[in-house]
């Protein structure tokens, strides 16, 4: 089991009647969950960047408008 830590491995089963298991679907939802978390943070703080650098712009314009 020491060499498995590296490898994803799903198991997905269904039931005897030959209905498809809900296992896979929910393990696809946390993945969405906790993936576009982080996909999020990366765009916010892009955003943020942005921001900030636009705000030092018209901060330095608006000290060389004023004589500062």
């Amino acid at each position: 089991v020491a060499g498995d830590h590296l490898q994803h491995v799903v198991e997905v089963v269904g039931d005897a009647a030959g209905q498809a298991a809900d296992g896979f679907q929910l393990l696809r939802l946390a993945q969405l969950f906790f993936g576009g978390r982080a996909c999020l943070h990366f765009v916010v703080h892009a955003l943020l960047e942005v921001a900030g650098e636009l705000a030092q712009g018209l901060l330095g314009d608006l000290a060389l408008a004023f004589g500062e």
